[in-house]
């Protein structure tokens, strides 16, 4: 290897590792964002272990790997001050900062398993960095990492998945990179119970792979499967010891995925798969919706040119992306977080789209260094805003204080003296209490406005009242922590909320008070 090559794998790994610092720095300053809904299955069981001295959840709507890293984190108060210290810290909201930091951590290694898998496909290692900034830069990965949750630590496992088994297919003599595919598999189910349809991955890349015999096929995936199988069963040994339990948990699980829930639920069939679409579409890899679709658009121009020209690859890449999109299509139920599991197959195709397009410029431009270039210097140029806007979003997280929310909606609202805004009752003492003047324009009857300034927290949660899913319907005036548009019923700090008409005919039912 001569002194130019390890140069430029000095810089790869550079990039690689300033990508990742960027992902966990904005990721941990903005993990203090208040409540999270789903938590409480995480926290509240490890607490109920601790107390009883079990090692295992016993509720099952999730699997145990989140249960285990929860648990994994009061081991040393047990050992130093006893189980009763360590049930107290696991309610302790300090403690589930902690907690979150770790998480955001776990999710940050879906970065260079992005580049390894790009790599391992068959790009080079600038367009492979692609790949990786396309994860860790993404705001949606970003806001998901902060949750003590399953979603974005079995994306992680499903990316480390993925380049194994593309490892494997391109050194079909060492097996063990395939057996070890498989393991990761078992670690992504042993996380979230969907993300088990990674094991298709490794099982593709067996039949992919030619010059095995018969035989070695059926040797390779049973070896695949028994590894998967084991590892999920000491992550998450609940479910076999207590398996009637887990089983009635499952079933209730998934007759609230096909009957509905709330302002999330969805027509199922090609209803749920547009607004999937749409959201990877206008969102995954870009907080502004413009590069976000052009982004997705060249990850699909990737994809396509991985089909033509390395379709074992392709094959490997695709085949459990696209199976999972098909089963989510089919339930009543979307909640985005549930969409994470391909967002390393969009980056890998992104790697190949963002390729293609330098090729393209080089036949086609005038000048092709030039458009080269031009096209390079682009992606740098939204790399750094985004890895800006994500930073911004953390510290942004970190320091709101709710008594900033009003005067962000009025700020937000000045330069739109034309838009009859209806002000809820809520947010009408606030400004008298400050002593803050409502403008013309904000002060319509209910009956004649086109939109309705409401708090977050007037709307009855319970009731799971807001519709969700389509982006651009809400105006949020409160901190960077979340996607609003697809998650309305979010628990996190109180904030102003300016509503469209047609959404406000649902949520109006379901205000606390007096409008």
């Amino acid at each position: 290897m001569d002194a130019s090559e390890k140069s430029k794998i000095r810089a790869a790994i550079a990039a690689l590792g300033a990508l990742t610092v960027v992902f966990a720095v904005a990721g941990i300053a903005g993990r203090d964002f208040g409540r999270h809904w789903d938590e409480g299955r995480i926290f509240r069981p490890a607490h109920e272990a601790i107390l009883s001295g079990s090692l295992i959840p016993h509720a099952h709507a999730y699997p145990a790997f989140a249960f285990d890293v929860y648990l994994a984190s009061l081991a040393p108060t047990v050992l130093l001050d006893g189980r009763a210290a360590a049930a107290e810290l696991a309610l302790a909201p300090d403690h589930r900062l902690r907690v979150r930091a770790l998480f955001v951590l776990l999710t940050a290694c879906a970065i260079p398993w992005a580049f390894w898998a790009a790599r391992a496909a068959g790009a080079d290692r600038g367009a492979a960095l692609f790949a990786a900034g396309a994860m860790a830069l993404s705001f949606e990965l970003s806001y998901h990492s902060r949750w003590v949750v399953t979603d974005a630590v079995a994306m992680q496992f499903g990316a480390l998945c993925l380049a194994l088994a593309l490892h494997a297919l391109a050194r079909p003599d060492e097996r063990r990179w395939i057996v070890l595919a498989g393991a990761a598999a078992g670690l992504a189910a042993a996380t979230k119970y969907n993300a088990g349809i990674v094991i298709l991955t490794p099982m593709a890349a067996i039949l992919a792979t030619p010059s095995l015999a018969p035989a070695e096929r059926l040797r390779r995936a049973a070896s695949v499967g028994f590894a998967a199988a084991l590892v999920f069963l000491l992550v998450s040994p609940g479910t076999a010891i207590e398996w009637r339990a887990f089983l009635a948990q499952a079933r209730q699980e998934s007759a609230h995925y096909a009957s509905g829930h709330g302002g999330h639920s969805v027509a199922p069939g090609l209803e749920h798969a547009g607004r999937i679409v749409v959201y990877l579409a206008t969102q995954l890899f870009s907080p502004w919706m413009p590069a976000a679709i052009a982004l997705f658009g060249a990850s699909l121009l990737g994809l396509v040119r991985l089909v033509r020209e390395r379709p074992r690859a392709a094959a490997v890449l695709l085949v459990a992306a696209l199976v999972y999109l098909a089963f989510m299509s089919t339930r009543a139920v979307m909640i985005v977080r549930n969409l994470l599991l391909v967002a390393p197959v969009l980056a890998v195709g992104l790697a190949f789209g963002l390729s293609s397009g330098l090729e393209i410029l080089a036949r086609l431009a005038p000048r092709p260094p030039l458009g080269r270039a031009a096209l390079r210097g682009a992606v740098v140029a939204l790399g750094l805003a985004q890895a800006a806007f994500l930073v911004h979003a953390g510290r942004d997280t970190a320091a709101f204080d709710e008594t900033q929310m009003l005067d962000r909606f009025l700020a937000g609202i000045a330069g739109t003296p034309e838009r009859p805004i209806h002000v809820s009752r809520q947010i009408r003492m606030l400004a008298s209490e400050g002593r803050s003047q409502l403008p013309a324009h904000a002060r319509h009857a209910e009956a004649d406005a086109d939109d309705h300034a409401i708090l977050m927290s007037e709307v009855v949660r319970i009731l799971n009242a807001w519709p969700a899913n389509v982006p651009g319907r809400y105006e949020s005036f409160g901190p960077a922590d979340v996607n609003f548009d697809y998650y309305p019923d979010w628990t996190g700090r109180d904030r102003v909320v300016l509503v469209p008409e047609e959404a406000w005919a649902r949520l109006r039912g379901a205000l606390k008070g007096p409008r």
